[in-house]
Formats: structure tokens, C-alpha cells, sequence
């Protein structure tokens, strides 16, 4: 959790000889541009402006919002929202998500981390939020990318034009414009996450922030229907001519299904490190899929039990680093579920960046085959409108074949 210091804002952070630089300083043991990177590279940097776009000016007018700039239902998540007694004399809602956003308010560590005599360490003892440990970095990053209580995120607003929320923490991290290289300074200081190590973390994570999700949702309503945020949008907003319907999907078509990607993919991750613990995943997922079913009610007993009991010893089993045998172990698993006819658009979305992320660790994606075969994958989530489960389970076969062939 961030804490609750003053956030003095972006300007703060932005001097030349602090991180402001143009270009990286030689010799330094961090680039000093990472203001740059972020103002001319990063879309967090955006985030506020997005808010004056005509397609935000209509979603705020059919939430009956009178500007998305002012809203708050907008603005936890596009600017770097605080209390005003929060915000230091140089802070700006309008600079958007900015460093402090991210790192936490630098009311008590800027002066130590200026002065270059605190350790990492120091920092972090002073506010300094660990956005390099993937726990840490997930749980602040899902806020937003999935919702959470601070951060509402509902179907009223996915219906009023809001797009859908996507989070893999892997993949995020890595098209993340880099503001920091991973050197042995780094490793000395921080934590080096690998592929699979990062996904794990980040699903096991995502899951157990799903389940809190569904409890609170779950006696929520409009009108008739449940509070239908938590469910697959895709299960239902595809092309009424083409048959999605499938046993990997669903028991019953027609069914309104959970979205328990995430609980899915960490029940894979969890099997590698302990079956015991994976039956017992297993067994609560089946539980809250039939409560999902019943009443709300009873999805939101199934919800809480679920990360009481199987959610509870999950990250300790996923955290320690996942090594390459494990790691192609992780990714033959998962390409062998998502290798199958019948995948939904929302599971394969997911299974593409695992996938990606997995070959690229696990074999030589230099070669023009493999970044192929990947880049192949990716096309057929591209447009979910187009998304044919038949050729996605194509490319991830095609991608299988060529890892293999690069030595896995």
C-alpha cells in the first residue's frame, strides 16, 4: 500500500542533474532521464489528457458526469489522485499518472534520496514504494488495470464506452518504456524478477485482488441483473453468428460466466510447486463458478472462502524464483491447454502474452522463427472482433513446434 505522505509532484523530479536529464549520465547507477522517458515515452504520462478526448466527454456524459477532467469516478485512475491537503506546492492533477503515483508521496524521502547518501533500503524505510518487487509492483498496478474499492471500476461504466481493463504483469513490464536497466548495480539493490517468476507472482496476485473484487460486488445490483463487472465480457459480446460456446468454457451455454482467467492460470502456476495445493485451487474455483450460478449471496460466501483457505499460502508457493526447468515446464502446460480447439477470446489474450513471454525466456527469440511464430500468436488476439479460436489454438501450436526445435 502507498503511503499516506504529501506528493510534492512530477516537477520535483525533473531537474537536469536529477531525472530530468535528456539523455542517461555515464557513469551513474541510474539513467537520471527517467523524467524524460516518462513525459515523452510513457502513456501514464497521458493519462490525464485522455480525459479531454471526445470519447471520454461522451462516457462522462452517459455516467451523467459533467466533465471527466473534475470527475473523481475518472481521475483515481487517470492523475495521480490524493487529497488536497496531500498535494505539495508544485503537484498538478493535470500532469497525470506521474512518478508519485507510482513510487508514493515524496514528502520524507526526496531529501535523503537527493542528498545520494540513502540506500535503497533507506528509502523504502522513509515511503519509497517497491514497484521492483512483483508483488508489490502487481497489487499497485491492478488498482487501476483490473479496480479495486479505491479505484471503482463497474459494468455501468464498461457499458458507457469505457474500453476493457487487460493487465498481465510480464508483458506490462515489459513494454513498459524503461526508465531503469537491470545491471549488477541494480541486482544489488533491488529485486531481478524473471519471465516466469514475474507471471506467476503477477496472476497468483491478480486472483486473490479477483476474489476481494467479487465480495465486494457481489450484493451489488442494477435491477435485475447482478453487478456484471466480475463476469467474462466476452462470454457474451462477440458476434451472435459465429459458436463460441465450448466444454472448455463453460458447463452450460448461455450461462453468464465468471472472468476467472487469473484464478486459472495461477491454479497452472501452483500445480508446479505443490498438487496438493492445486487440488484444493482447483476445488474452490469449481465452488465459485456453480455459486456464481445460485445467488449472489452465495457467490459472495464461495468468493471470501476461496481467498481465505486456497488463496491464503498461494503467493508463498509462486515467489521463490522460477528456474528454466520450471519455467518450460510452465510454458508446456500452458500451451498444451491453449494448444485445444475452444478457447475464449478473454483466456487467449491472456495465453498470448503468457506464451510470448514464456518462449522468449525458454528459447532463442533472436531467431527469426521463434519472434515469428510469437508475433503470429499475438495476431490472432489482435482484434478480439475477428478472434477465431481455431487458428489461435493454431498459432500456439506453431509457436510449441519452434521452441522446441530452438533447443528447449
Amino acid at each position: 500500500m502507498l503511503s499516506d505522505d504529501v506528493h510534492l509532484g512530477v516537477a520535483t523530479c525533473a531537474g537536469s542533474n536529477c531525472h530530468g536529464s535528456v539523455k542517461p549520465f555515464k557513469n551513474s547507477p541510474v539513467r537520471q532521464n527517467e523524467y524524460f522517458t516518462w513525459e515523452r515515452h510513457d502513456r501514464h504520462a497521458r493519462a490525464f489528457e485522455t480525459l479531454r478526448e471526445p470519447r471520454s466527454a461522451r462516457i462522462a456524459k452517459n455516467l451523467g458526469l459533467r466533465d471527466a477532467t473534475t470527475a473523481k469516478e475518472c481521475l483515481v485512475c487517470h492523475s495521480d489522485y490524493v487529497p488536497p491537503d496531500k498535494r505539495g506546492a508544485r503537484f498538478l492533477l493535470s500532469d497525470g499518472v506521474g512518478c508519485e503515483a507510482c513510487h508514493g508521496g515524496s514528502e520524507r524521502w526526496l531529501g535523503p534520496h537527493v542528498s545520494g547518501k540513502a540506500t535503497h533500503a533507506d528509502n523504502l524505510a522513509l515511503g519509497l514504494y517497491p514497484t521492483e518487487q512483483p508483488k508489490a509492483r502487481a497489487e499497485l498496478c491492478l488498482g487501476c488495470h483490473q479496480g479495486d474499492a479505491a479505484h471503482p471500476m463497474t459494468h455501468e461504466i464498461m457499458g458507457a464506452g469505457h474500453p476493457p481493463l487487460v493487465f498481465e504483469l510480464d508483458t506490462f513490464t515489459s513494454i513498459q518504456p524503461a526508465h531503469y536497466d537491470v545491471d549488477d548495480d541494480y541486482r544489488q539493490r533491488k529485486t531481478a524478477s524473471n519471465t516466469a517468476t514475474t507471471w506467476a507472482v503477477g496472476q497468483v496476485t491478480a486472483a486473490v485482488a479477483y476474489l476481494e473484487l467479487v465480495e465486494q460486488q457481489a450484493d451489488q445490483s442494477s435491477g435485475l441483473f447482478p453487478e456484471l463487472y466480475p463476469f467474462d465480457c466476452n462470454a457474451c459480446h462477440h458476434d451472435m453468428d459465429s459458436l463460441r460456446w465450448s466444454e472448455t468454457t463453460s458447463d452450460k451455454p448461455g450461462s453468464v460466466r465468471l472472468r476467472d482467467v487469473h484464478l486459472r492460470n495461477a491454479g497452472l502456476a501452483i500445480g508446479l510447486r505443490d498438487a496438493n495445493k492445486a487440488r484444493q485451487w482447483d476445488a474452490s474455483l469449481r465452488r465459485l463458478n456453480e455459486a456464481s450460478q445460485q445467488s449472489r449471496q452465495a457467490l459472495r460466501d464461495a468468493a471470501k472462502q476461496f481467498r481465505q483457505t486456497a488463496g491464503g499460502d498461494a503467493l508463498k508457493l509462486v515467489q521463490p524464483a522460477w528456474n528454466v526447468s520450471e519455467s518450460r515446464k510452465l510454458f508446456g502446460l500452458l500451451s498444451e491447454q491453449h494448444a485445444s480447439a475452444g478457447v475464449g477470446y478473454t483466456q487467449a489474450e491472456q495465453g498470448a502474452m503468457a506464451l510470448a513471454g514464456l518462449a522468449a525466456q525458454t528459447s532463442d527469440s533472436r531467431k527469426p522463427a521463434v519472434a515469428g511464430a510469437i508475433q503470429a500468436l499475438y495476431n490472432t488476439v489482435d482484434n478480439r472482433a475477428d478472434y477465431d479460436p481455431a487458428v489461435y489454438g493454431s498459432a500456439v501450436r506453431a509457436l510449441q513446434s519452434v521452441v522446441k526445435d530452438s533447443g528447449q
